[in-house]
């Protein structure tokens, strides 16, 4: 028995060891709750994304290192990901922007409990410009709920009710709808 707990310890030692070895540190920014932008170096890992959609370590300089959730910044980004606090059920979390303009897309990861196994859930969220309320967009009524959001661009409602995008290729269609934005002005 106490050879077992013994290497249980090991074990557990080694996980922990080995998680925190594979953290990264790399150039980024985040925004604070006063919309002051700082630079520094945000600290992930690249094995395991959940972790960013929860809390964030951001460091100005090696003596300055702190843990962010999202009700205490704005945003943060890093290597061209941009995460950005906003409420999901009634909790602060990070969300990744997909796709900007005229309707963001944003992606959260979570862990969920489902017949006896931990399993990773992926939920697609957009927002119109100026409107800081999210809509979770659901798989089974994306088109209904994508027709209705992006009826200003009929081109692409038409792509998407003739199932040239489907919900495979969600992001390809908010770029195709900002770009299109952008261009009419």
């Amino acid at each position: 028995m106490i050879r077992r707990m013994q290497l249980m310890l090991a074990l557990a030692v080694s996980i922990l060891t080995t998680a925190s070895a594979q953290s990264t540190l790399t150039a980024g920014y985040i925004i604070t709750a006063k919309g002051d932008t700082l630079k520094g170096q945000v600290k992930f890992n690249p094995k395991n994304d959940l972790l960013l959609y929860d809390a964030i370590t951001f460091q100005t300089n090696a003596a300055d290192k702190k843990s962010y959730r999202a009700n205490k910044i704005k945003e943060y980004s890093f290597d061209g990901n941009v995460f950005v606090s906003r409420l999901i059920d009634d909790k602060p979390v990070f969300v990744k922007r997909l796709s900007a303009g005229a309707v963001n897309l944003y992606e959260y990861k979570m862990e969920e409990y489902f017949m006896n196994n931990i399993h990773l859930r992926v939920d697609y969220y957009m927002e119109k410009l100026g409107d800081s309320e999210l809509i979770h967009i659901r798989e089974s009524k994306f088109k209904r709920q994508l027709t209705e959001a992006l009826s200003d661009d009929q081109d692409l409602i038409k792509d998407i009710q003739e199932k040239k995008y489907d919900y495979e290729n969600i992001v390809d269609i908010f770029e195709q709808y900002n770009k299109n934005k952008d261009k009419k002005g």
